[in-house]
């Protein structure tokens, strides 16, 4: 008998973010399924080498709102806030939908990567 296992949990998607000196971070993601009313979508932005440390160590991150609809996630970051975002700065998208079942949302890490510049 063969021994099988199984990975069970939410995996985020791995992206990069790429930033680029005086322009702005503009982003549209229509997902294939319609999203709750009611979620939200944030960036958490840390510095370089945050992704090695215990969570329980990170420093607070800049976030960044996505605006949410039941058929898109976008983001319009304007080149004042990214441009101090330095290279290999941790990512994360956190989405949170509601939860009817138990009165709060369901958090999960959406995506998660390191900022690339192409200044």
């Amino acid at each position: 008998m063969s021994e099988e296992t199984i990975a069970v949990g939410w995996h985020p998607i791995d992206i990069t973010v790429l930033l680029v000196a005086q322009q702005d971070w503009t982003i549209n993601i229509e997902p294939e399924e319609a999203l709750p009313t009611g979620t939200t979508v944030v960036a958490n932005i840390y510095p370089p080498g945050t992704e090695k440390m215990p969570p329980a160590d990170w420093p607070t991150p800049d976030v960044w709102a996505a605006t949410v609809t039941t058929n898109s996630v976008s983001w319009h970051i304007e080149s004042t806030l990214t441009d101090s975002i330095p290279t290999k700065s941790y990512v994360r998208w956190m989405i949170s939908y509601p939860s009817d079942e138990i009165g709060t949302t369901d958090d999960y890490c959406w995506a998660k990567g390191l900022v690339v510049r192409d200044d």
